[in-house]
């Protein structure tokens, strides 16, 4: 875990650096400091993603059971 001294990356700059970053604020107990309003809308969209993703597997494997 690394040791933050500024806020993390930019958002829209690095991903990867942002996520990061604000894991380790979180960690660090410094949730004031977080970007909440894109941890937010990460969340959202994870969670619209991995819905999308369960269900093309359940219409393959009807596919297959109906074969």
């Amino acid at each position: 875990m690394s040791t933050l001294a500024t806020a993390p990356a930019d958002y829209e700059q690095d991903l990867y650096a942002w996520l990061t970053g604000n894991a380790d604020l979180l960690r660090q107990g410094r949730p004031r400091e977080i970007d909440a309003v894109h941890i937010g809308e990460e969340l959202e969209d994870m969670g619209k993603r991995e819905r999308r993703a369960i269900e093309r597997y359940l219409h393959v494997l009807i596919l297959h059971l109906l074969k």
